[in-house]
């Protein structure tokens, strides 16, 4: 038998007893941001955006433009002829906002629950992806865009029905434990009804210094290590020690050894309105029976009262779980303010996996934590997860003071299966007279085509396609008066990016 015909008889053998290759071997259809440079850094091109038949991850501090943001997209979807669908978790969706930013919010193009319980707001959104694509009453390469918001304000639906001082470890957990279990149904259900999931989630862990939030500790925090030994986080930090240290794992409720895999020194707390909060614990297995830990006042601490919580919210009598959490806990006696002359540099350190670690003792501690919401099951089952910082944007009014007038936001593209990760772009969210807020995606363009070199650019002047010069406010304003501005902007694009 020849070679050739080997192989044939492989290929009919394979077809009989497994069938033909699956058609979807790679995502080919897109969900236009809007902003080009968005679009690339999720799919590797200006023309791409979010993917149809996958899960996206979008994180933030509070004001960051996740919401906003998301309208954006729900508003493209609907003008490709798609569905939107809003799960509202969080209580504090605006419609009216919404309509602003151009938002059809007429059946079937556009759908709200408010669904009592995350597995609730997972299975509505799962039917109604189900009966739209079952319809045929929008094409079948529409998309159907879903936006739940957020994953920390889901309540899982073992808490449901629980008192909140009824609260035990397993329930301040049970939101990392089901969002494992049901991402995987997620994921599946995304790609069989060619629906896009956008899952909305409150930052906690500190992706870089370039959000300029970063939560921390104060130099003198003691951590101990899993082989006995001991250290403050500023000499872990200083010396880049990558021993193992103790970490609680929200999934399975174990403390575990994790390495240290990031240090930082993140700059004088004078520099930023944070304050010290110093919060100080009996724990059981130290030698002194005592614990104390001081951080910013928005560094996260695991509690079985309230789950993670702000440092500043840290109540006396509270209960902190320690390395022996299933049979004792560090019980707070003393949170006060911290000075900021004792020691004002802030450090962090990253954590593998779990990202969080026991600290405020060299035999013992409690547990502190700056990650995101629902565990770590998002990091593998969705495609695309942006990180996003922002700055205020300042100018100044008729009078001469200063005023906020918008902020740019940075999205970090944290992982993407579809082109290189860790790329960045700029967002710019600006008020129009109303207070209405609103991307300018042009000037955002702009702005990257001048970074680039891609567009003649002699400060303060452009020079645009009509030989004039024109200041940058100047040009955008221009741009944004014609229809078409956008579609000008990227015919400056290297043709083998467009």
């Amino acid at each position: 038998m020849t070679a050739q015909a080997q192989i044939d008889a492989l290929n009919d053998a394979l077809f009989k007893a497994i069938g033909d290759n699956h058609a979807e071997q790679a995502v080919t259809r897109w969900i236009d941001t809007g902003n080009p440079e968005l679009n690339r850094i999720i799919s590797g091109s200006y023309e791409g955006g979010l993917p149809f038949g996958r899960m996206v991850e979008v994180f933030g501090e509070s004001s960051t433009g996740k919401t906003a943001d998301a309208t954006e997209w729900m508003v493209r979807a609907q003008k490709m002829g798609g569905c939107a669908i809003f799960i509202d978790w969080e209580r504090s969706f605006d419609v009216r906002l919404a309509e602003g930013f151009g938002l059809n919010t007429q059946r079937p193009y556009w759908i709200y629950a408010k669904p009592a319980t995350w597995e609730e707001g997972n299975t509505l959104a799962a039917k109604a992806c189900q009966l739209i694509r079952a319809s045929k009453a929008i094409p079948d390469d529409a998309p159907i865009l879903v936006v739940f918001d957020s994953i920390a304000a889901a309540l899982p639906k073992s808490q449901a029905g629980k008192e909140i001082d009824e609260y035990t470890m397993n329930d301040t957990t049970a939101l990392a434990r089901v969002t494992s279990s049901t991402l995987k149904t997620m994921s599946h259900r995304a790609e069989e009804f060619s629906a896009t999931f956008v899952y909305l989630n409150q930052m906690r862990l500190k992706p870089g210094v370039m959000f300029g939030d970063p939560r921390c500790l104060r130099g003198d925090v003691q951590i101990p290590f899993v082989d006995g030994t001991t250290a403050t986080i500023k000499e872990i930090v200083k010396n880049k020690i990558n021993k193992e240290v103790w970490s609680y794992n929200e999934t399975t409720g174990e403390i575990e050894p994790k390495f240290i895999v990031d240090w930082h020194d993140n700059g004088s707390i004078a520099d930023t309105d944070k304050r010290w909060i110093h919060i100080r614990a009996t724990t059981p297995e130290t030698k002194n029976g005592v614990s104390a830990v001081t951080a910013t006042n928005d560094h996260k601490i695991l509690t079985r009262e309230c789950g993670w919580i702000n440092a500043e919210d840290v109540k006396v009598g509270y209960h902190l779980v320690t390395h022996k959490h299933k049979t004792a806990y560090a019980v707070v006696t003393e949170v006060r303010e911290g000075g900021k002359k004792l020691d004002t540099r802030m450090y962090d350190i990253t954590i593998e996996g779990n990202h969080n670690f026991l600290a405020g003792n060299k035999d013992n501690g409690f547990i502190v934590h700056n990650c995101t919401p629902g565990g770590k099951a998002m990091e593998f089952y969705a495609s695309a997860r942006l990180a996003l910082g922002r700055q205020k944007i300042m100018d100044k009014d008729e009078v001469g003071e200063k005023e906020f007038v918008g902020q740019n936001i940075t999205v970090q593209c944290v992982k993407t299966k579809f082109t290189r990760p860790f790329q960045e772009c700029n967002l710019r969210m600006m008020y129009n007279e109303f207070d209405v807020a609103y991307f300018d995606h042009i000037a955002a363009m702009l702005d990257h085509l001048i970074k680039r070199g891609w567009i003649e650019y002699n400060k303060p002047r452009v020079t645009w396609t009509d030989g004039k010069k024109y200041f940058v406010k100047e040009l955008v304003a221009k741009l944004n008066a014609e229809p078409n501005g956008m579609e000008q902007l990227k015919a400056f694009l290297p043709k083998s990016d467009k």
